[in-house]
C-alpha cells in the first residue's frame, strides 16, 4: 500500500512520452508480433467501524459524503451503514488487484531478473515515441520494449522459484490466462504491452492531478493526500520514508511529544519491496522493510527497549500479511531476516540521506555481504541481517484501518502509529474514518506520524500538533513531509 510522492513526478515523465497515436501504433504492432494474518493477532477482536463510531466523521463531511452514503446517513439505519462499510471494504481490497497489475507493468519496464535487456528508461520510451510505425522494427527503443515483452511472458510461463514471477503467474491464471500454447502465449504477451500502455496512460492523469495540487497555494498538501483515491493499491515500498520517519521521531522527541519508552507501536501498511521503481532492483527476494528499520530507528534513539517493544502491522495485502507470518515462521526455527538496502551512486543525495543508508538497521541488525545485480549497475551495495528474536516482534493483522478497528483494551493500545504513503490512497471522508478508528486504537497520549495530510475538520477526533520534513536529494519533490497527530479533546 504504497506511493513514493517524491519520485512520482519524475516517474510519471515515462507516460507522458507516449502519444495516443504511439500507443495505438504499438497496440497494433505488438498484436501482430506475437491464512491469514488475523489469527496473529491476540491482542482483540476485529470489527467494523459502527455507525455511532463513525457520526463525528459524517457531520464533518455530511454537505460533501459519498452518494452511495447519503440515503443510508438520512436513514440513520445502523443495519444499512454496515452493509456499506462492508462492500466498500470489499472494493478497497479489490484495489490491490489493479495496483498489482501496476507492479507488474512496473516489472515490466524495469525488471532484470528475468532479461539481460536494458530497463526502459525515460529516454528510451521517448525514442520509442518518436519512432514511426515504418522504422519501429529497427528502433532499439522499440525492440529493447517488445523483446521485454517476450521474455518477461517466458518466465511467467516457467517462474523457476522466482516468488515475484510465480506470483504473477498465479495473478494472469486467476484472470484465465493461460501458458501452454503458443496462442496462450501470445495473449499474454498482448496482456502485457496493454496492461503496460494502460498504466502510463493513468500515470498521465494523475501527474497532471498531483502538479496540479502542488500550484495550489491553499490545500494544497491536502489534494496531494488524495491524489490516489481512484487508483490501484500497491504494496511497493523503498528505503527512504523509513528515514523521514526516523527525523520526525527524533523531532518529536525534541518537542516531548512521546513517552520516554514505547512498548506498543503499529505500522499501517508496511509494504512489500516487489519492484524498485527507480531501477527494477528485483534481484533479490521480496521483502518488507519499514516494520524492521522502524524498530531500529527507536532503539537507536533510546525510544524503545528492544527486549520488549512490539510492532503490530495492520494491512489488507494477503501477499504482504503471508510475507511477514513466513517471516515468522522461519524466525521460530531460529533463522533471522536479511534485507537488501541498494543505493544508487548517480545521484547527489543529500548528506543526511547518505548518514540513514549507512546506519540503516545496524543498531539492533547485523551488516552482511549484500546480493549483487547479475549485470552491472550504478549502485552501492548494503544488507543488513535482523535477529530471529526481532522479527518475532512483529506481528501482523489483516485489517482495513479505514472501515475496521481493533478492540484493544487500555493497556495495549498503540503507543505510536505510523503510515506512509498510505492514505493517498482515499478522499477525505475516508481519511476521517480512519482517524475515528486510529483514535480508539491509540493511547491517551499516543501519537500517529504520516506523510500525508489528514482532514482539520471540526468534531474529528485527531489533530495537527507538529511535523518534520526531509529531503533525500536535490531532485524536485525528492523528500517528505512528516505529519504528528494526537487526539483531539473536542473531538473525542
Amino acid at each position: 500500500m504504497r506511493f513514493n510522492k517524491s519520485r512520482f513526478l519524475l516517474y510519471a515523465c515515462v507516460s507522458t512520452v507516449f502519444t495516443t497515436s504511439s500507443i495505438e501504433c504499438f497496440a497494433q504492432t505488438q498484436t501482430k508480433l506475437v491464512a491469514s494474518a488475523s489469527a496473529e493477532s491476540e491482542i482483540g477482536p476485529i470489527r467494523f467501524i459502527s455507525f455511532a463510531e463513525a457520526s463525528g466523521a459524517i457531520r464533518a463531511f455530511s454537505a460533501d459524503l459519498p452518494e452511495d452514503l447519503v440515503r443510508v446517513v438520512a436513514a440513520g439505519d445502523s443495519t444499512e451503514w454496515d452493509r456499506y462499510v462492508r462492500s466498500r471494504d470489499a472494493q478497497t481490497r479489490d484495489r490491490l488487484h489493479a495496483g498489482a497489475l501496476d507492479t507488474l507493468a512496473n516489472l515490466l519496464l524495469f525488471g532484470t531478473s528475468y532479461t539481460s535487456a536494458a530497463p526502459l528508461t525515460p529516454e528510451l520510451l521517448k525514442k520509442i515515441n518518436a519512432s514511426s510505425a515504418q522504422n519501429a522494427a529497427d528502433d532499439f527503443g522499440s525492440q529493447t520494449l517488445l523483446r521485454r515483452i517476450d521474455e518477461l511472458a517466458s518466465a511467467l510461463v516457467h517462474p523457476a522459484g522466482n516468488e515475484r514471477l510465480e506470483y504473477f503467474h498465479e495473478l494472469l491464471h486467476e484472470q484465465h490466462y493461460r501458458f501452454q500454447s503458443s496462442d496462450d502465449i501470445l495473449k499474454v504477451k498482448q496482456f502485457l504491452g496493454l496492461n503496460l500502455i494502460r498504466m502510463l496512460h493513468e500515470d498521465i492523469s494523475y501527474a497532471a492531478a498531483l502538479s496540479e495540487a502542488q500550484r495550489l497555494t491553499t490545500n494544497g498538501i491536502e489534494k496531494r493526500s488524495q491524489v490516489f483515491a481512484q487508483r490501484g493499491i500497491s504494496v511497493d515500498t523503498s528505503l527512504f520514508p523509513s528515514f523521514a520517519i526516523e527525523e520526525a521521531l527524533a523531532q518529536a522527541k525534541r518537542d516531548g511529544l512521546l513517552p520516554s519508552r514505547l512498548s506498543r507501536v503499529a505500522v499501517i501498511g508496511p509494504g512489500l519491496d516487489v519492484v524498485n521503481k527507480d531501477q527494477g532492483w528485483d534481484y533479490y527476494p521480496e521483502q518488507t522493510t519499514q516494520p524492521l528499520l522502524i524498530l531500529d530507528s527507536l532503539v537507536r534513539l533510546g525510544l524503545a527497549d528492544a527486549r520488549t517493544i512490539q510492532i503490530a502491522t495492520l494491512d489488507i495485502s494477503d501477499l504482504v500479511n503471508q510475507h511477514i507470518l513466513s517471516a515468522r515462521a522461519r524466525a521460530r526455527k531460529d533463522v533471522g531476516y536479511t534485507v537488501q538496502l541498494p543505493l544508487r551512486s548517480d545521484i547527489a543525495w543529500d548528506p543526511g540521506t547518505v548518514r540513514y543508508w549507512q546506519r540503516a538497521g545496524t543498531a539492533i541488525g547485523k551488516a552482511v555481504a549484500p546480493m549483487r545485480g547479475a549485470k552491472t549497475a550504478n549502485l552501492k551495495y548494503k544488507a543488513v541481517r535482523f535477529p530471529p528474536t526481532d522479527v518475532l516482534r512483529i506481528r501482523p493483522t489483516d485489517l482495513d484501518v479505514v472501515y475496521q478497528l481493533q478492540v484493544i483494551p487500555d493497556s495495549e493500545k498503540f503507543d505510536l502509529v505510523v503510515a506512509t504513503n498510505v492514505f493517498v490512497y482515499y478522499g477525505a471522508f475516508e481519511q476521517a474514518l480512519a482517524m475515528a478508528n486510529l483514535s480508539s486504537m491509540l493511547r491517551g497520549n499516543g501519537l500517529l506520524l504520516t506523510n500525508d495530510a489528514l482532514p482539520d475538520q471540526a468534531g474529528l477526533p485527531l489533530r495537527s500538533v507538529g511535523f518534520s520534513e526531509t529531503t533525500y536529494s536535490p531532485r524536485p519533490h525528492d523528500g517528505d513531509r512528516v505529519i504528528f497527530y494526537e487526539h483531539h479533546p473536542q473531538g473525542r
